[in-house]
């Protein structure tokens, strides 16, 4: 059996006192939740699959399987056009929030597949103007992706927020009765 020695444990007969009379402790400190960030602190992203945060090459086969490649295809589904895409959005929510949410490169794959629902619900597919109808497609995927991005990135800040502060604990609950006098009974 192992002898522990209580005294060295640092715990004075203070810290217990405080507990017994419900005081309220460490209220004097802004970070006394349970994980502590520091306002502009960077937390990397996590990669719920492996590779899925990596750039996709095979944007040319989007649309493939459903139908034939046509010139607007290959110029929507090219790599340029999706890295000016990405590019678009970060600079978009750079200016929406006042160059207060500064993010990165967004998942390929996610942005892959607003790309192919936009193209087959919304393309024009004449052969004409071809320039034209990328940047329309472009501006609804961005705008659809920034009505995704902005709750997430104030969900993701409140987040932040909940965990780095305590939680609040009500006070004990009052008898309202009357020191313990009967007021009768209400029945009659």
């Amino acid at each position: 059996m192992n002898n522990s020695n209580y005294s060295s444990w640092n715990i004075s007969d203070e810290d217990f006192q405080d507990i017994r009379e419900n005081k309220s402790m460490n209220n004097d400190s802004k970070y006394n939740g349970r994980i502590f960030f520091k306002d502009n602190e960077f937390t990397p992203g996590y990669e719920l699959f492996k590779g899925s945060n990596q750039e996709q090459n095979c944007f040319q086969d989007s649309v493939s399987t459903i139908q034939e490649m046509t010139p607007l295809s290959r110029a929507y589904f090219n790599k340029n056009n999706t890295d000016k895409i990405q590019e678009q959005i970060i600079n978009q929510i750079r200016l929406i929030s006042n160059n207060e949410y500064n993010i990165g490169r967004q998942s390929d794959l996610q942005l892959q597949i607003i790309m192919r629902s936009i193209y087959l619900s919304y393309s024009k597919n004449n052969s004409s103007n071809i320039q034209q109808q990328i940047n329309d497609l472009n501006t609804m995927v961005i705008e659809d992706c920034i009505k995704k991005i902005m709750p997430e990135i104030k969900q993701y800040l409140y987040y932040r927020k909940d965990i780095s502060t305590s939680r609040y604990i009500p006070p004990h609950s009052i008898n309202p009765s009357n020191n313990n006098k009967q007021l009768g009974n209400p029945l009659f």
